[in-house]
């Protein structure tokens, strides 16, 4: 797996085969999008606009395992949302929307996402026994939403243990300084990223290669 360290765009483009029209891939873009349109227009959002985006969130989280019988969400409407989809829209987080891997890196924007994860993981407590959400769930919430953290779910996680990124010393936490490592990561390797000439964010993008290192490992 050293090619990992040599050429990480080769586990995005394995992954960007996947993410096709109509694929369960593509609605991680579908849930994007649209919070991206109401974030960057600066405006309160309405009660419909609240349902809209809380309908999108809960079918990507659906296509991303979420909905298993072994979590909380499947007793749930897609409703169970709402203040979630409030808290991402406050114009407070904004500068966390697509974030660059510098910027990530930032003190000020750390505490933004440390706070944003806090109020996410605490508005979902009482759908799930006043047990917080595990990090899965809250990353993938982020991930779908702002585009500021990759999903921290087994594949992924997998992939932190790889011999590789050894130099990293990544653990399984989603925590201040995992975040930053992975900022770093991201950074080493930024032309590398950038030759593919996506439009993905920073963070969606290390979503994808470690994804896709971590499912290689695996099967």
């Amino acid at each position: 797996m050293a090619d990992l360290v040599l050429n990480p765009v080769k586990y995005v483009k394995e992954y960007m085969e996947k993410d096709t029209e109509n694929s369960r891939f593509h609605s991680w873009r579908h849930c994007h999008e649209i919070f991206k349109k109401y974030i960057e227009r600066k405006e309160q959002i309405s009660d419909n606009e609240k349902d809209l985006l809380a309908l999108n969130l809960a079918f990507y989280l659906a296509s991303w395992g979420m909905y298993r019988a072994s979590g909380f969400l499947l007793d749930y409407d897609y409703k169970i949302h709402y203040k979630a989809v409030e808290i991402v829209t406050k114009s407070k987080y904004k500068d966390l929307l697509d974030i660059s891997a510098e910027k990530l890196r930032d003190n000020g924007n750390v505490d933004l996402l440390n706070d944003v994860s806090e109020k996410i993981s605490d508005c979902y407590k009482k759908f799930n026994n006043n047990k917080a959400p595990t990090d899965t769930l809250v990353t993938k919430i982020l991930l779908g939403t702002l585009g500021c953290v990759p999903a921290f779910d087994s594949y992924f996680c997998e992939a932190l243990k790889c011999d590789a990124l050894k130099e990293y010393n990544f653990t399984k936490a989603y925590n201040t300084k995992n975040i930053k490592k992975i900022a770093c990561y991201y950074r080493k390797h930024k032309e590398e990223f950038e030759g593919l000439g996506t439009d993905y964010p920073p963070m969606k993008l290390i979503d994808m290669c470690f994804w896709q290192l971590g499912r290689d490992l695996t099967e």
